[in-house]
């Protein structure tokens, strides 16, 4: 059984060799010669047990090889002040400054001051340390 399977393996991957463009139907027929058991196969089932692994190992492998990630960079040490006070009075000082200042102003200082405010988003910046 192997063999004939390797044999009609090698029937199809000559023929794509020769024409990539050559019908299933007529790969169909010449495997049928050389082995009656493909006559008992679809011709879908066929495809997909003889056309496309022919036509993959015949392919040029054009993918590169994949390239190990990098080491993620460490997150940065918090603020000494985890509790938010200092986040609290930059904002209350940029309000006194300018009491039109925009919360991604806000939110963006705030950040530079304490890198765990960076785990908020805008929304949640904004009741947390309201304008």
């Amino acid at each position: 059984m192997g063999s004939l399977h390797d044999a009609v393996m090698q029937y199809v991957e000559r023929e794509l060799k020769e024409d990539s463009g050559v019908k299933n139907a007529a790969l169909f027929a010449g495997a049928r010669e050389i082995d009656e058991s493909v006559g008992e196969l679809t011709l879908q089932q066929f495809h997909a047990k003889y056309r496309l692994p022919a036509t993959r190992r015949i392919a040029p492998q054009e993918r590169p090889a994949r390239q190990p990630k990098a080491d993620p960079e460490p997150d940065p040490a918090p603020a000494a002040s985890g509790d938010g006070a200092a986040v609290m009075e930059f904002v209350e000082r940029a309000l006194e400054v300018d009491p039109d200042v925009s919360n991604a102003d806000l939110f963006a200082g705030a950040r530079e001051i304490d890198p765990s405010v960076a785990e908020l988003s805008a929304r949640q910046f904004h009741p947390k340390y309201p304008l």
